[in-house]
């Protein structure tokens, strides 16, 4: 899926329009993070560069609770 522009990650079954688009212009590049999902459930977040995808991150939800066992 990498290398996959925005248009066909758009027109993908199951992803669609992302929840969120956050774009930051930099010298040379435009970068975009597309987000899916909420960080209550768990996010699933695509990152461009110039319209190229380059990285797919899952962020586990802030529900999450970690377990101690103490001996």
């Amino acid at each position: 899926m990498v290398g996959m522009s925005d248009d066909e990650v758009l027109n993908l079954p199951g992803w669609g329009v992302p929840n969120r688009i956050t774009r930051e212009r930099k010298p040379r590049e435009w970068r975009e993070e597309w987000s899916y999902g909420s960080p209550v459930n768990g996010e699933r977040r695509l990152h461009f560069v110039n319209a190229t995808l380059v990285d797919i991150v899952d962020a586990p939800s802030s529900q999450q609770v970690a377990s101690v066992t103490i001996q």
